[in-house]
C-alpha cells in the first residue's frame, strides 16, 4: 500500500516502507515532509497534469490540454522524460513548446536542425504512447465564450475562455475514468498561474463535484536546483500543438504532423467549443439535476 500526504510544493511518488526515513531525513535537515513536493498514493490511483495555451491575438482563444495515467506510470514517465532530454544530441533542462516552436532560448539555432527536431518531438512521444492512458484538449474563445454565458446563466460569471475550456477537459476526463477505471480514484492537477484559475477551481468544485490542485510547472526552492514538473510539459507540447494547427485550420494552412501524430497515434480526444457543445450542456444539466434532487 501506498499512503498520501500532500504538501505546497512538489513531489515524487515512493512507498509506504520509506515513509519513515523520509521522515528521518526531513528531520537531520531541520524541515517538515510538508516543506518538499511529497504525493505517496496507490500506484494504481490516476493523476491528471493539465496547462492552458493563450493566444491573445486569435479572438482570445485558450487550449487546455491534459494527459491521464497511473501514478505509477508517471513515475515511469517522468524517468523516461528526463533521459530523452539529457541524451545528445539535445542536452536540454527542459521542454517547452512555445520556445521550441520559435528556437528560442534553449532550442536558439534550431531552426537549422530539423532532423534533431523531429527526433526529439518523436522521442517524447514515444514516452508518452508508453506511459499516459489518456489525453484531451478543448478550446474556446471570447467569440463562444460570451453566447455560452448567455444560455446559461447560471454560470455566466465563469464564461471566460480559460474556464470553459478547463470545465470541459476535466468533465471529459472524469467521464473517461467512470467509463474506464470506476473503481480508481482520479486527482486533477492544474498548472498554476493562469488567468482565472480561481473561478476554474470554484466551477469544478460546484458543477464537477471535485477541487483540482494548481502547481507551478517549475519547483524553485533556496539553495536546490530547479525542478521541472514533467506531465505539465507534456501537456504543454498538447496545449501548444492544438492551439496552432487550430490557428494553421483557419488560416487555410495545413495540419502539423505533431498535431496529426498526437490524434493518429496518442489517440487525444479534442473538442471545439461552441455555445452548443454538448459537453457543457451536460454539466449543466446534471448539476441541475443534482440540485432537483439534493444531491448538491
Amino acid at each position: 500500500m501506498f499512503r498520501e500526504e500532500s504538501s505546497s510544493v512538489w513531489a515524487r511518488y515512493a512507498p509506504t516502507g520509506v515513509w519513515s526515513e523520509l521522515s528521518s531525513f526531513f528531520a537531520s535537515l531541520f524541515l517538515q515532509p510538508s516543506d518538499f513536493v511529497v504525493l505517496i498514493a496507490s500506484p494504481y490511483d490516476l493523476r491528471a497534469y493539465c496547462d492552458a495555451s493563450h493566444d491573445p491575438k486569435w479572438s482570445g482563444s485558450f487550449v487546455v490540454g491534459g494527459w491521464i495515467a497511473t501514478v505509477e506510470h508517471w513515475l515511469y514517465f517522468d524517468q523516461e522524460w528526463d533521459t530523452v532530454l539529457n541524451r545528445p544530441p539535445f542536452y536540454l533542462k527542459y521542454f517547452r513548446h512555445s520556445e521550441f516552436m520559435a528556437c528560442r532560448k534553449q532550442f536558439d539555432g534550431w531552426r537549422a536542425r530539423e532532423q534533431d527536431r523531429r527526433d526529439l518531438v518523436g522521442q517524447l512521444m514515444a514516452v508518452m504512447k508508453a506511459r499516459l492512458s489518456y489525453g484531451c484538449a478543448a478550446i474556446s474563445d471570447e467569440v463562444v465564450a460570451k453566447p455560452y454565458a448567455d444560455k446559461h446563466t447560471v454560470i455566466a460569471h465563469g464564461y471566460r475562455p480559460y474556464v470553459l475550456s478547463g470545465l470541459a477537459v476535466a468533465k471529459q476526463m472524469l467521464k473517461w475514468r467512470d467509463l474506464n477505471h470506476p473503481d480508481r480514484r482520479i486527482h486533477v492537477v492544474f498548472e498554476s498561474g493562469t488567468v482565472d484559475q480561481k473561478e476554474l477551481r470554484r466551477l469544478c468544485d460546484e458543477f464537477l463535484g471535485f477541487e483540482p490542485t494548481f502547481t507551478p510547472k517549475v519547483q524553485k526552492t533556496p539553495g536546490l536546483s530547479d525542478r521541472y514538473i514533467r506531465p505539465f510539459e507534456a501537456a504543454d507540447l498538447l496545449a501548444g500543438e492544438w492551439r496552432k494547427s487550430k490557428k494553421n485550420q483557419a488560416e487555410g494552412r495545413p495540419v502539423r504532423w505533431i498535431a496529426r501524430t498526437l490524434e493518429s497515434e496518442l489517440r487525444v480526444e479534442t473538442a471545439t467549443l461552441s455555445p452548443d457543445t454538448e459537453l457543457l450542456d451536460e454539466i449543466v444539466t446534471e448539476w441541475e439535476q443534482g440540485r432537483s434532487t439534493g444531491d448538491t
